[in-house]
């Protein structure tokens, strides 16, 4: 039964696919609507906090989805155990630096207005460890097993675009989960847009563990700045610095807010290049 079952699955790994998205939205989805506070009532929950507890099912989560992986015989389809393309490697430093001026950024401001920033080194463990397992699930599923599933069809661009959609849909868990409906909404566009440079980079280099630690890195980021910007005061409406008129601050916002979408269609025109490089070589 079960190696009928598993021969049935790999002949259709789009349906396979979907089938265990499916079955992990279920198993967000049915806890939460039993919860008082899902559907957008838990004022607590935000799109930009972790919680640390969730350390314990990341890891279920992020083990299932790889005992699934192995089971199938997937390892090198979804790119889980292949080795990484040494020449794509270097595609991670920019954004590396992009989350790191973030951060900075943040920590400048605080000190500014005299408040003091500092984070124990076992929470940023546990924060590291946490978001590093979310980026590993996350990764794998999306960027590994749907990937995968859509590219043997359609081919890299409709799987990149169609794992990315999925990927940010999937985050409407959080407003099920209880979280705020258009918190969750911009959440899920930015998770979605995410999607192509993840995607860009799991083509590029052969592997999603680029991407897994960039997402966790990201998640952690995102984290500690949000934590940052609850301890410092709020900045009155008539202090507030506007970019509205100013073309030069108005594209540099624009191209904070949309980095990894735009960096992910430089990744994605270097993966078609050094495709295109290595089939001329091998010719």
């Amino acid at each position: 039964m079960g190696k009928s079952l598993r021969s049935w699955l790999c002949a259709r790994p789009l349906t396979t696919a979907m089938l265990v998205v499916f079955g992990y939205f279920l198993s967000f989805v049915v806890p939460a609507l039993l919860s008082e506070a899902s559907l957008g009532h838990d004022a607590d929950r935000h799109a930009n906090s972790v919680d640390l507890s969730q350390t314990p099912l990341e890891l279920v989560l992020a083990g299932t989805l790889i005992a699934i992986i192995v089971w199938l015989g997937w390892t090198k389809q979804t790119r889980l155990t292949t080795r990484p393309a040494w020449s794509g490697l270097w595609y991670m430093i920019p954004p590396i630096v992009f989350m790191g001026g973030l951060l900075l950024i943040g920590i400048v401001g605080a000190d500014a207005q005299s408040v003091s920033v500092s984070f124990p080194a076992s929470y940023l463990a546990a924060l590291l460890a946490l978001t590093f397992l979310v980026g590993t699930f996350e990764e794998g599923l999306f960027r590994g097993l749907v990937l995968y599933g859509f590219e043997a069809r359609w081919g890299p661009l409709i799987a990149i675009a169609a794992s990315s959609v999925l990927f940010g849909a999937m985050h409407y868990v959080n407003w099920i989960g209880g979280q705020d409906f258009s918190e969750t909404t911009n959440q899920a566009i930015a998770a979605g847009l995410s999607g192509i440079l993840y995607g860009a980079l799991a083509l590029r280099t052969g592997s999603i563990w680029p991407g897994a630690i960039l997402h966790c890195l990201w998640d952690a980021m995102v984290t500690l700045n949000g934590r940052i910007s609850a301890l410092r005061p709020p900045v009155a409406v008539d202090e507030a610095v506007s970019l509205d008129g100013d073309p030069v601050a108005e594209g540099i916002a624009f191209v904070v807010q949309y980095f990894e979408p735009l960096y992910g269609l430089i990744v994605l025109l270097g993966y078609y290049w050094w495709k295109r490089s290595t089939a001329r070589h091998a010719g």
